[in-house]
């Protein structure tokens, strides 16, 4: 396998990971406030809400500018989103989902232009899932 696959599927492992550590203290951000399950899956839908929003913008913004340049983006944001979640407050897991999600919108886009990018015509995703390939 090519190193630069290598890297793509770094990447994603990467982005998934750090999506989903945090789940773990996200219910006792919430418990202290009234219908915590409510505003925790509001949360939760959030970094969703967000991905849905932001991809499409920034995908058009990385096919127009640089891919780099939407890397770095997603990475600063990663970062910040952390950063945000020091205080443990509940204030600070609306605001982590919201820019974690945003940034992630970038992330969805960078994988799949480096895919697209990196592959050529080969099944690399057929490896993954079997019978999808990319063309």
């Amino acid at each position: 396998m090519p190193w630069n696959l290598l890297i793509v599927y770094a990447m994603v492992v990467l982005d998934t990971a750090i999506q989903v550590i945090a789940y773990p203290i996200f219910p006792d951000l919430v418990k202290d406030i009234p219908h915590s399950t409510f505003w925790f899956s509001m949360a939760l839908a959030l970094f969703r809400f967000m991905q849905l929003v932001v991809s499409p913008l920034f995908g058009y913004i990385a096919d127009k500018y640089s891919r780099k340049i939407v890397f770095i983006f997603a990475a600063m944001g990663t970062i910040l989103s952390f950063l945000v979640m020091l205080p443990t407050k509940a204030w600070s897991l609306f605001a982590n989902r919201s820019i974690d999600g945003s940034t992630n919108g970038f992330m969805w886009q960078l994988e799949a232009q480096l895919l697209i990018g990196v592959t050529g015509k080969i099944g690399i995703l057929g490896w993954v899932f079997w019978e999808l390939w990319v063309q």
